[in-house]
C-alpha cells in the first residue's frame, strides 16, 4: 500500500543518514514476490485463476536455516520493548505473538488439523483454520516455509491451504501494482459512497458489532476480543461495510 511504501522510504532515508543501506526482501512477506509472474498484457493479474496457474508453476526459493547468531554493528543503540501491561487498547483474548509461538502453532496444526482444512475452513462455527495470519502479517513466520511444509504434509487439506496462501500473494501483487486499491475502488463502477452523518454513525456501529446483523456483529466482536477474525468472516464483514 502507499502507507507501507512511504514508511519504507522514511526508513531508507533515515538509514542513509547513518551511512547504511536498506535491503528489502519481498519473499519475507509473500511466498512469491509481486511481479514475479505477470500476464502478457498487464503489469499484474486481475483474476485469481490464471494467476494461480502461473504461481503454482513457479519454483519457490528453499527455506533458509536460522542463523546461530546475529552480529550487530558497533554503535547501534537499543530501547526496551514495551510490556503488554503498559499498552492500552489490547484485545482481551489476544494470542501470544513471536516466532516461537508461531512455530508451535504451525507444528501442532500440521500434525493434527491440516487434513480437515479442505472441508472445514469455511465453517464459521468451527475452528479449522490455521490461525497463522497474524504471524504471516507481522513476519514471524515465512510464507515460503509454510508452502514447503504444507506441500510436504500432502493431501487435499494441504493443497487447499496452499491455495489460500496463493490468494494472499495474489492480493499483494494487486496492491504492489495498484497501491490506490487500498483506499479506492479497484474497478471503477461509479459507486455512490455515503458521506452524510448517518453514514459515520453506521461505521461506528459496524466497528462495535452493533449493526443488527448477527453474523457481521459476531465477526466484529471476535476481532475486538481476539485481535483476529475467521477468514470467511473477514469477507462478510468487509463486504457488508463496502
Amino acid at each position: 500500500s502507499r502507507a507501507v511504501r512511504r514508511r519504507e522510504e522514511r526508513l531508507r532515508t533515515a538509514l542513509e543518514g547513518e551511512g547504511c543501506r536498506l535491503h528489502v526482501h519481498d519473499t519475507v512477506i509473500t511466498a512469491l514476490a509481486p511481479g514475479a509472474v505477470t500476464p502478457s498484457t498487464s503489469d499484474h493479474f486481475a483474476v485469481f485463476t490464471p494467476y494461480f496457474r502461473h504461481w503454482s508453476q513457479e519454483p519457490l526459493r528453499d527455506p533458509v536455516a536460522a542463523p546461530r547468531a546475529i552480529r550487530v554493528p558497533d554503535g547501534v543503540g537499543s530501547e526496551a520493548i514495551p510490556s503488554r501491561t503498559g499498552l492500552s487498547g489490547l484485545s482481551e483474548g489476544l494470542a501470544r505473538g513471536g516466532e516461537s509461538e508461531g512455530r508451535k502453532r504451525l507444528t501442532a496444526w500440521l500434525r493434527a488439523d491440516i487434513a480437515s482444512y479442505e472441508d472445514g475452513h469455511d465453517d464459521l462455527s468451527g475452528d479449522a483454520t490455521s490461525r497463522l495470519s497474524p504471524h504471516l502479517h507481522f513476519g514471524t513466520l515465512s510464507p515460503v516455509e509454510l508452502v514447503h511444509r504444507a506441500r510436504a504434509a500432502g493431501g487435499p487439506g494441504a493443497e487447499a491451504f496452499v491455495r489460500q496462501l496463493a490468494w494472499r500473494d495474489f492480493h499483494h501483487q494487486v496492491l504492489a501494482a495498484r497501491p490506490d486499491a487500498a483506499v479506492a475502488d479497484y474497478r471503477t463502477k461509479r459507486d455512490r459512497w455515503r458521506t452524510e452523518r448517518a453514514a459515520h454513525e453506521d461505521i461506528k456501529a459496524w466497528k462495535k458489532g452493533r449493526t443488527g446483523y448477527p453474523v457481521v456483529d459476531a465477526a466484529m466482536r471476535q476481532l475486538r476480543h481476539e485481535g483476529w477474525m475467521h477468514n470467511r468472516a473477514r469477507l462478510l464483514a468487509a463486504s457488508f461495510l463496502t
